[in-house]
């Protein structure tokens, strides 16, 4: 015996499933988050990685970015205030680095 649904269930049991496939793909891929600290007195956030840039903010040392992105010597970060741009990854050092210099 088979049992045939109406095609609206049809159909929403396909989009169920679809969204149950992307998200366990997403969960799959998902990054663990990279922090990393200025190590410079300031440093201008580009707004892309190019000779000629416009700033996108600004940063201080010993302040706390979120490490989106790495291209080559650049890196794409988030500031606490929420200002986001690439600097270059010279400029910045990791956790444990940071707490040695603080001790």
């Amino acid at each position: 015996m088979r049992i045939s649904f109406p095609p609206r269930i049809t159909l929403a049991l396909g989009a169920l499933l679809a969204c149950a496939i992307l998200l366990s793909a997403c969960r799959r891929h998902a990054r663990t988050l990279e922090v990393a600290y200025v190590s410079a007195p300031q440093v201008s956030l580009r707004d892309r990685v190019a000779a000629v840039f416009n700033k996108a903010g600004l940063v201080k040392n010993g302040e706390r970015v979120e490490v989106l992105e790495r291209d080559r010597r650049f890196v794409r970060v988030r500031s606490e205030g929420g200002a986001e741009g690439w600097m270059e990854q010279r400029y910045l050092v990791n956790e444990k680095v940071f707490n040695q210099l603080q001790s």
